[in-house]
């Protein structure tokens, strides 16, 4: 989503913007009213696999119409990749997530396993923003979250993100693991 308001931002003058954001909206609407139904529906008809079948085709047809209509970069000021950024914030995510799917499942939350991923998270995270505040040109200005209304529009956003993506995502999971029923059913529970 953000690459495709970046796109809007980079295709459209500023007063133009808002009513196409305002159609992406809609059509991201549309599409998680539609998109489960469509799919538990393609699902049962046919294969899980269809969802490349029409999915990969369309994406393709997307990107051949990016790369005629999006602007051509302006020779201007040249802009750096933060790189040792980029790599500090792999480094601590990666360690991070792993810690996060095993702890619990593949091992004890207080094993050494754990304890030494979420270690090398912090200190790898540590390190992004000491790189962050310091980088002429950083990936995430880090200065920004000292602002309490960015601050909390972040919080809120990252927790109305975090609760709508595990609806999303476990809602079908227990009623086809565990209530057994059909994809489409699930689709169907998705709409509201």
């Amino acid at each position: 989503m953000a690459n495709g308001m970046a796109i809007i931002g980079d295709l459209f003058e500023p007063r133009e913007r808002a009513r196409y954001q305002g159609l992406m909206g809609a059509v991201f609407g549309l599409a998680s009213v539609a998109g489960p139904v469509l799919g538990g529906w393609l699902t049962d008809a046919a294969s899980w696999r269809w969802i490349f079948y029409i999915n990969l085709p369309i994406g393709v047809l997307a990107l051949a119409v990016l790369a005629v209509a999006m602007p051509k970069p302006e020779t201007g000021q040249q802009h750096r990749v933060d790189w040792w950024g980029a790599a500090a914030l792999t480094a601590g995510l990666v360690p991070l997530l792993l810690a996060l799917n095993w702890g619990g499942s593949q091992y004890e939350w207080a094993s050494t396993t754990i304890m030494g991923l979420f270690a090398a998270a912090i200190a790898a995270l540590s390190v992004f923003v000491y790189r962050e505040l310091h980088a002429s040109e950083p990936i995430l200005d880090v200065r920004l979250f000292k602002d309490r209304g960015f601050s909390a529009s972040m919080t809120v956003l990252f927790l109305s993100g975090v609760g709508m993506f595990a609806a999303i995502m476990f809602i079908p999971l227990f009623m086809q693991l565990v209530q057994d029923r059909t994809a489409s059913s699930t689709g169907a529970l998705l709409m509201p």
